[in-house]
This record gives structure tokens, sequence and C-alpha cells, in this order.
């Protein structure tokens, strides 16, 4: 019962706890898991997400820093995508590529390292090597709304072809109805 809290708490803040308080409610729980069940398995990917999601990236880096010897392959791509997100510089890009390369070098269906992988490629400015990749993930899973959205990025705003990327919005939002970003494209494109 008590491990269940944990891993809901892990997968969504509570909307009546501030952050910090969120943290706090963490912490207090794992503590008493510890305290029940000292063998317990290691709740780092859930702390990971705790902090993540109260962006407190110190933290959050030092559980993915853990988390290598565990499972390298995740904690590469959300490394990577922490150190992105932080800073756009080049050296920071560079190493978010090395990592994310690196998780998709371990599991080749990682969907979510490929597409992170394009992202990162398309905001350094490689587009065709980034339209390649979210193309490659979406072999994998052909019903993901976050690829019909990069890859219509990529159809409107470099190769202008607003048809085509209205055609992948459409796609976006049926698998995915409450797709802002993509729904606000939509709008953008119809009103040309």
């Amino acid at each position: 019962m008590l491990r269940r809290k944990i891993e809901l708490l892990g997968a969504a803040k509570p909307a009546n706890l501030s952050t910090q308080e969120y943290v706090q409610t963490f912490k207090n729980l794992q503590t008493r898991l510890l305290k029940l069940d000292p063998s317990s398995h290691s709740f780092t990917k859930i702390a990971y997400n705790v902090y993540s999601k109260a962006n407190d990236a110190v933290s959050a880096r030092e559980c993915l820093e853990q988390l290598k010897t565990e499972d390298e392959e995740f904690a590469s791509s959300e490394l990577a995508w922490l150190l992105f997100s932080e800073s756009d510089d080049a050296e920071s890009i560079q190493e978010a590529t090395v990592l994310l390369n690196r998780a998709v070098e371990l599991n080749p269906s990682n969907v979510q390292a490929r597409t992170r992988l394009g992202t990162l490629l398309f905001k350094a400015g490689d587009q065709g090597t980034a339209q390649m990749r979210w193309l490659q993930a979406l072999k994998l899973d052909p019903q993901n709304p976050d690829l019909f959205y990069c890859i219509a990025l990529h159809t409107y705003f470099v190769k202008g072809d607003s048809k085509k990327a209205a055609a992948c919005l459409e796609k976006a939002l049926a698998y995915r109805p409450n797709f802002k970003q993509a729904a606000y494209l939509q709008c953008v494109i119809a009103a040309e």
C-alpha cells in the first residue's frame, strides 16, 4: 500500500500540494517504506520523476547519475533531455546528442530517445537528420502524436508545405485530441 502511494506520487504532482510539500511528502513516504522494508528496491526513477516535476534539476540529475548503472538507457535519454532543457549552447547539445545516441544504441526501439534526438538536431539546425530520426521513430510507433507534430513542424517551417503539415497535424490530433501545440499550429496553417 505504501509502495503504491509512492509510485502514484511519483507519477503526478497532486494539485493541492506546493512543490516543496510535494517533494517533502515523497521523502516522508520513502523513509517510512524503507523503515518497513529495508531490502526494498531502489526508488531512484520515482525520485527522479518527483524532482523533475518539482523543477529541482540538481536532485533530478543526481538521481540520473545513480541510475546509470541500473538503467543506462533511461538515464542517458533523461539526462540528455535535462541537459538540453537547461542550456542550448553547442557544448550542451553535443553532450546531449552523445547521450541520446547511446540510449538508441542500447535500445534501438527506444522511440522517445529517437524523438528527442530528432528534436535536438532540429534545434541545432540539422533539419535533414532530424526528420530522418523522426521518420525512423515513426516506423517503430506509427501512432505517436509527438512524432506527427515534429514532422509537421519540419514540413511547414523548413519545407514550406502547409498541406502535408496539416495532414500530419490531423494525425497528431486524431491520436491525442487535446494536443494544444498541434491545434495551435493547425490554426496558424489554416489562417494562411
